[in-house]
């Protein structure tokens, strides 16, 4: 008969074990890849959000846009379900401004966001993220 000392013993590996597979990819999350353009041209920078919504209550999960594609691998991709995706990107609005960061300094050139309201902060957007990869590419107008 065991005592209780060797059965924890014996039980510490396999709770390791356990937790150490548990800590693998997460079968709630998915890959997600595709490209953006704006008005016919790759978007260059940026970022795109994917925001759990309706009933799926996962984490967000986003990515970097360079020329304009990106790339979100499984383990921090976003939940399964319907997700609202907002995409940004700033430029140079053309305009001066003062440089709050250093008072005194030169005006530094202001950035604004340039992607139209419907694709962030309002955004129109949705896409179901299935198992496996999700390839979403989004073809964005600034006009009306």
């Amino acid at each position: 008969m065991l005592s209780i000392h060797r059965l924890v013993f014996r039980m510490v590996p396999l709770v390791f074990i356990a937790l150490l597979c548990g800590c693998g990819a997460d079968d709630r999350r998915a890959s997600i890849y595709g490209t953006i353009t704006v008005d016919g041209e790759p978007l260059q920078t940026g970022t795109i959000g994917f925001i759990p919504s309706g009933e799926n209550k996962g984490p967000a999960s986003g990515a970097s846009i360079v020329a304009g594609s990106y790339k979100i691998p499984k383990e921090k991709g976003p939940f399964l379900g319907t997700n609202l995706v907002m995409i940004t990107s700033y430029k140079s609005s053309g305009r001066m401004v003062p440089n709050i960061e250093n008072r005194g300094g030169p005006p530094i050139a202001e950035i604004a966001q340039f992607i139209p309201e419907r694709y962030n902060d309002a955004s129109e957007l949705e896409r179901n993220v299935v198992p496996g990869k999700n390839e979403f590419n989004f073809e964005l107008e600034t006009g009306g």
